[in-house]
């Protein structure tokens, strides 16, 4: 199975699957290696950061398990534009409100076109949760760019935040790429993909859907909430296998990587990141990660 590394995936076509293929739901792996297993300092931050050895989504996945404790490294990284692929994948996984208006200042700032809008498409991924009219401008650039190959994974986190927000503003702003003409034979992917996001929305409106708030483990919470809100899994569990959820120290967060079939029946990977609030799991940020 091949990983595709974001910064290369910016100048690819990628194809949003979200009705597509069959199977049946795997149990859920969740390993908690929050208790003594951890017992790496934040120094190891670093070291994550640049060991070529590891892969680039185990190296995220290591940095996440230890949380909040981990972000002043990944942004003092970041500052110094060493290891920005990972360090900005790993902050919009484990940050806040802040940790995003820093990395959007870094963006505004650099001037590597490929660089800035890798670092653009894990910013957007991360703003399920507008929380500003900032994060909404945000958003809005990224879509801007859905003719633009370079752009191109920046328009797709967008389409993801915003499939999974559904919100009449985030139907709006998916309308204006979803509105684009296409030649016959020239089709665009995100306006595709924008179109798909929508006709999700505005079916979910029709019915009603609601996320079970009853106690049970963590695990199975998380399976629950994803199924129910995420639209890449559009309804439909058999189609969804869930590899595996990672927690923070706290387990205040989770980390679930997903695996969707595509039409050709290859499947294509997710990460997911939910927050737990008042006892209850939220989906906050969404990524696509490779393909096979």
């Amino acid at each position: 199975m091949k990983i595709l590394h974001v910064c290369s995936a910016c100048c690819v076509p990628l194809a949003l699957v979200f009705l597509l293929g069959s199977g049946e739901v795997s149990t859920l792996s969740a390993r908690d290696r929050s208790g003594s297993e951890i017992t790496r300092s934040t120094d190891s931050v670093e070291q994550l950061l640049s060991d070529q050895k590891i892969e680039d989504g185990e190296a995220v996945q290591r940095i996440f398990e230890l949380g909040s404790a981990a972000i002043p490294n990944l942004i003092a990284a970041l500052q110094k534009g060493t290891n920005v692929e990972r360090a900005s994948r790993a902050l919009v996984y484990s940050g806040g409100p802040e940790e995003r208006k820093v990395l959007r200042g870094l963006i505004e700032t650099e001037k590597d076109p490929e660089k800035k809008w890798m670092m653009a498409g894990f910013l957007a991924g991360a703003l399920v949760e507008p929380a500003s009219r900032e994060d909404w401008d945000f958003l809005r650039s990224c879509l801007a760019g859905y003719k633009d190959e370079t752009k191109n994974y920046a328009t797709l986190s967008a389409v993801i935040a915003l499939g999974i927000n559904a919100s009449p503003k985030a139907l709006d702003l998916l309308q204006s790429v979803a509105d684009a003409p296409q030649r016959r034979g020239s089709e665009n992917d995100n306006v595709e993909e924008a179109r798909q996001a929508i006709r999700w929305i505005k079916e979910r409106s029709l019915v009603k859907t609601s996320i079970s708030n009853e106690k049970g483990p963590d695990s199975e919470q998380i399976k629950q909430t994803v199924l129910q809100s995420l639209f890449l899994a559009a309804g439909e569990a058999k189609k969804v296998s869930f590899d595996e959820t990672l927690f923070t120290n706290n387990r205040t967060r989770a980390l679930v990587s997903l695996k969707v079939p595509a039409s050709n029946g290859n499947p294509q990977g997710y990460d997911i990141v939910l927050r737990k609030e008042s006892g209850v799991w939220k989906v906050i940020g969404a990524w696509y990660t490779w393909a096979a």
